[in-house]
């Protein structure tokens, strides 16, 4: 595939990321002002550089394309986060080495390049915004640079996720409205299509379902974790990144969930670590963490929680944010509600479409 067709592919999966989620992020935009377009203004630009790519030719140099691209988006910006979104594109692409290959060292410089160039546009930075979101982004891409592109595109999205859940606590704003940074949500909806078309593949995960706990968590799970935002119900993790559903082994998952019992549990107790995550825990815990074990065993290139965790802690996250008043009281609204008795029947595989879970196969429990 020629530069400027894998370009325009990129730039199709944005689109149609932003397209999906348009409303939602809309409905997040309360800074700088509240004039619910956010989603609207990084989707116009998304498509101004889309239609930028379709005049190149096809034969197009590697330099050209890029400068195709960036003088696209700065000239269809619109509103704050499309202009901002734009100075990632133009400092991300001026830094794309001109020939060769582009490895994780390379993409990492060219993360670094597009957050430091959308820092540099705005005159007086506020923490807690996409700025912030891009920072975080091209941050853990450099943590990345020396594995393979796959891996640092993985680590690009989750850096972002993760610093978008955190932006209620960085700005005051945000945390009155009860709601992620607008601009923010939507860099990381373009990152996560932009990654899934590159090759970082889809996101997927093993996952147990708790829809007992949805009348409870659902609302604060929306608001104020990444996956919850995107569509994923109530859910205790097993194995989270898992491989692209298309290689998924579903023979291999459904003997293996066969091999496990179906299981009752309570959710009894509100718990809260140290990283702004307050959880539901889950008793008995030893059925899923026998279960996450058995998986991992199996599938040893997606440990539990990426490997960045040693011990299997068994957990419904209810929310993840740095806002201290949110965590609070989440946390004594679900409390009021427990216990909440619940029945493991199955492991489920989600996968990512379009930046939104999405229930893919579900793997029985027992024979």
């Amino acid at each position: 595939m020629n530069e400027a067709a894998r370009a325009r592919r990129l730039a199709s999966a944005a689109v149609a990321a932003l397209e999906r989620h348009r409303a939602w992020i809309d409905d997040l935009n309360v800074y700088p002002v509240p004039d619910g377009d956010a989603g609207a203004n990084m989707l116009a630009t998304l498509r101004a550089l889309h239609d930028g790519l379709e005049a190149v030719p096809d034969d197009a140099s590697r330099a050209a394309v890029a400068h195709g691209a960036a003088r696209a988006a700065v000239m269809g910006a619109r509103g704050t986060a499309g202009v901002i979104l734009s100075q990632i594109v133009r400092g991300f692409s001026a830094a794309l080495p001109a020939t060769g290959g582009i490895d994780a060292v390379a993409l990492a410089r060219a993360c670094r390049a597009g957050s430091d160039a959308a820092g540099r546009a705005v005159r007086n930075p506020v923490e807690g915004t996409m700025l912030t979101v891009a920072r975080a982004a091209a941050a853990e891409a450099e943590q990345s640079a020396n594995g393979t592109v796959t891996e640092l595109l993985q680590a690009l999205v989750r850096g972002a996720e993760d610093a978008l859940a955190r932006t209620p606590g960085r700005l005051d704003v945000l945390r009155d409205a009860g709601v992620v940074d607008a601009g923010g949500a939507g860099l990381v909806e373009a990152l996560r299509a932009v990654a899934a078309e590159a090759g970082a593949g889809p996101a997927s995960a093993l996952v147990v379902l708790v829809p007992e706990a949805e009348p409870v968590v659902d609302t604060w799970r929306r608001a104020h974790t990444p996956d919850g935002a995107s569509g994923m119900p109530a859910h205790v993790t097993l194995l989270y990144p898992f491989a692209p559903a298309g290689e998924a082994e579903p023979d291999v998952l459904r003997s293996l969930a066969a091999e496990a019992e179906p299981f009752a549990f309570d959710l009894g107790a509100v718990r809260e670590w140290s990283d702004g995550v307050v959880y539901l825990e889950p008793a008995p815990a030893e059925p899923f963490i026998r279960l996450t074990r058995r998986l991992a065993e199996r599938y040893p290139a997606y440990p539990p929680y990426g490997g960045i965790h040693d011990e299997v802690i068994p957990h419904l996250t209810v929310v993840h944010t740095d806002d201290r008043r949110a965590r609070a009281d989440a946390a004594a609204s679900v409390a009021r509600s427990l216990p909440i008795h619940c029945n493991a029947n199955d492991v489920w595989l989600m996968h990512e479409v379009n930046g939104s879970w999405q229930r893919h196969t579900p793997f029985r429990l027992g024979r």
